[in-house]
């Protein structure tokens, strides 16, 4: 039976496909020298996108990856410092404590990460 004409089974196909790729999205922290600010984006290879990022803004540093895609929630949670640098809004200016933070996350799961997270932000308001 071709999957694409019975459409509960290629429904079924589409949800375990974007499932298994948000469960590979990996959120990266870079530094720019020359902005004095952190890139927060995802990518399911970091070490390909830095590659593709240098491209465009020069040298960068990586700071770290957490293991789960939650770079929408890190934006909103450091709205207030974030940046525009060329037209892209993924820059922000953080502070030690900020990073202290994002380092907390990384021993967490991915479930536990999210969840972290969603709570901080409700409680924050944010």
């Amino acid at each position: 039976m071709n999957i694409y004409k019975d459409k509960k089974k290629f429904d079924e196909y589409i949800k375990n496909k974007e499932e298994l790729n948000e469960s590979q999205k990996k959120t990266y922290v870079f530094y720019s020298e020359i902005y004095k600010s952190y890139k927060i984006g995802y990518s399911c290879n970091p070490e390909k996108r830095i590659k593709e990022i240098i491209k465009h803004h020069g040298k960068l540093d990586l700071i770290f990856i957490i293991n789960s895609s939650i770079e929408i929630e890190l934006h909103r949670l450091f709205k207030d410092k974030n940046v525009a640098i060329n037209n892209e809004r993924e820059w922000f200016k953080l502070s030690t404590e900020d990073l202290s933070f994002l380092r907390k996350l990384n021993p967490l799961d991915q479930k536990e990460i999210k969840f972290y997270l969603q709570c901080y932000l409700k409680i924050n308001n944010l």
